[in-house]
């Protein structure tokens, strides 16, 4: 049941402020955590003075503290932080965004992904996965997130004998697994959105919550919202710890689910990240025997209602 926990970026230099980042990085690290996704266009604000702030915080962050164990997922590609597809997947860009990532973050480099492919083409895609090869070849860990024709790459890849990570949206309202899994067997899996952008139980928002600032519309969630709470009091008393907020749930149906390996959290306050390794090493080891099989119905019973979930 053992899952990567890593430390998600998204809105680092937008909603949540450098201190703020300092403080969930000093926590998860010393927390014993290590991995630590973001990507170049993060924060994806549509904000150009803020393009790479989230990449600049963990640089500055690292500098300070001379850390050199972190394992960081660099996701590449896009060329601005508008939100939209445009990105350099072309392999000089791509060698050139490794010698600059070695160069930033040295030793805490982990891996490298491409990040939103909408391409079809084949000799363009090849060109691409030629570049991850040689990131292979060094040492680098390789990966994909956000690719609209998985079954391109995963041709490719066979053909040269290599497993990239995929890093993919998964939570109990729709799932992308689904999409890399049917080419891509036995590949790591990382999941983000376990908490559906910020939504909570309640489905009440401030002006700065990430719903507000990402614009998600959380009316259309208003039904699924009310299954959830529904579904949950028909059970908490048959549990021996009562569920109280999405991201509970969303955390232990991933605890669950051996397709996934590692899930991205994404706490803006360190009180948020306090209770996520609180939950995290609580349901870690209590969801077994009775639980599980609670859980078990719970989770059926909110997918069997909701068509956006494809299995």
């Amino acid at each position: 049941m053992d899952k990567d926990l890593i430390l998600g970026t998204a809105m680092w230099g937008w909603k949540i402020e450098k201190n703020i980042c300092f403080q969930i990085l000093d926590k998860f690290y010393d927390k014993g955590f290590r991995c630590v996704d973001t990507a170049t266009n993060y924060p994806i604000n549509n904000s150009p003075i803020s393009f790479r702030d989230a990449e600049n915080i963990i640089a500055e962050w690292i500098n300070i503290n001379g850390i050199y164990d972190l394992k960081i997922i660099m996701k590449i590609g896009s060329v601005d932080n508008s939100g939209g597809s445009k990105n350099n997947l072309s392999f000089s860009y791509l060698l050139m965004n490794k010698e600059y990532y070695i160069s930033k973050f040295h030793h805490n480099l982990w891996m490298l992904m491409v990040h939103w492919d909408n391409r079809k083409k084949k000799e363009k895609i090849m060109e691409t996965v030629n570049a991850l090869t040689i990131f292979h070849k060094e040492n680098i860990g390789i990966g994909l997130s956000g690719i609209k024709y998985p079954e391109i790459y995963y041709n490719i890849f066979n053909d040269k004998g290599l497993k990239p990570s995929i890093e993919c949206k998964h939570n109990l309202y729709e799932s992308h697994i689904d999409r890399y899994i049917k080419y891509f067997t036995n590949n790591i899996i990382y999941t983000y959105g376990a908490n559906m952008g910020g939504l909570n139980l309640k489905n009440e928002y401030s002006d700065q919550s990430s719903i507000a600032l990402r614009c998600i519309d959380s009316s259309k969630y208003c039904e699924f919202i009310k299954r959830i709470n529904s579904t949950i009091a028909k059970y908490n008393n048959e549990l021996s710890m009562k569920i109280t907020t999405l991201n509970q749930l969303g955390l232990i149906e991933i605890l669950f689910n051996d397709q996934i390996n590692g899930l991205i959290i994404a706490p803006s306050k360190l009180n948020q990240l306090n209770s996520t390794l609180s939950d995290y090493e609580i349901f870690s080891v209590k969801i077994l025997g009775d639980s599980k099989m609670i859980f078990t119905k719970i989770f059926n019973e909110i997918r069997n209602k909701n068509s956006h979930f494809k299995k």
